[in-house]
């Protein structure tokens, strides 16, 4: 069914159309059953705010998986190894189907991973023969981010090991863009609004460092000898670049502090 649109008393051909779901061709997609359906050899990452039930939601997934008798393995850093089981138990999962991932660091094994993991998790995931394998948080294999080329590589490794297992890999993490709503109803409208403040006095404050180091920089260029190639344009470009990496060590500063405080 085409799409007309009207504009100006004119009839014109749109630029999108309807078509009835029966006459789709069906794709060839093997999924795992269960109360949500997932897609085998693909990457499906479950998403959302802080302490909304996502790593609940996963884990009752894996545990009717392996009710199911698919083999599944948990990689998570949350809870303990005896906290999951617990979870598990009283979901109705069958504990012999699912394997879970430790770090193993100066003879104690513990529930956790980072981004040195990554390969360690592929090579159990093939080793175990898993349908499923559960990782939370994602982004704690990209190094807390998940929008740098690192988080990239993460994400084609992954997606690699889904494709040649046929497996499904369920990623959770927490989205970026915070619903303030929510932070107003938890803590009221007062603190809310003082974290608003602090977020934008940040902002100001480290514009204004910014360019504070980028007039000390650009006096000393003026100040300076550089060789003739350099002089002008090229030495100031050199200049800003090499300021700009300097923010670098800068980044995540403030959340860390945070974190380690609270």
């Amino acid at each position: 069914m085409n799409s007309l649109t009207q504009k100006n008393g004119k009839t014109k051909q749109a630029d999108y159309v309807l078509t009835p779901m029966l006459d789709e061709l069906v794709r060839n997609v093997e999924f795992l059953g269960g109360d949500v359906w997932f897609p085998s050899g693909a990457i499906t990452i479950l998403g959302g705010r802080k302490r909304c039930g996502k790593s609940t939601l996963a884990l009752y997934e894996c545990a009717k998986f392996s009710a199911m008798g698919k083999k599944v393995l948990i990689v998570q850093r949350e809870d303990d190894a005896g906290l999951v089981k617990a979870k598990l138990q009283c979901m109705g999962a069958a504990l012999g189907n699912i394997m879970l991932y430790k770090r193993y660091d100066h003879e104690t094994e513990y529930c956790g991973f980072d981004a040195r993991d990554l390969q360690g998790i592929v090579e159990s995931a093939g080793r175990m023969r898993a349908d499923l394998v559960y990782i939370d948080p994602l982004h704690g294999l990209a190094a807390g981010r998940m929008n740098d080329q690192r988080s990239a590589d993460c994400l084609i490794a992954l997606d690699a090991m889904a494709k040649r297992n046929n497996c499904c890999v369920l990623g959770v993490t927490i989205l970026a863009v915070q619903d303030y709503s929510a932070v107003v109803a938890e803590f009221g409208f007062g603190l809310a609004y003082a974290e608003a403040l602090v977020c934008a006095a940040g902002a100001g404050v480290g514009f204004l460092v910014a360019m504070l180091l980028f007039c000390g920089v650009r006096s000393r260029v003026e100040a300076a000898n550089p060789p003739e190639s350099f002089k002008g344009l090229p030495i100031t470009l050199v200049s800003a670049a090499i300021t700009s990496m300097s923010f670098m060590g800068f980044g995540g500063l403030v959340e860390n502090i945070i974190n380690a405080i609270f």
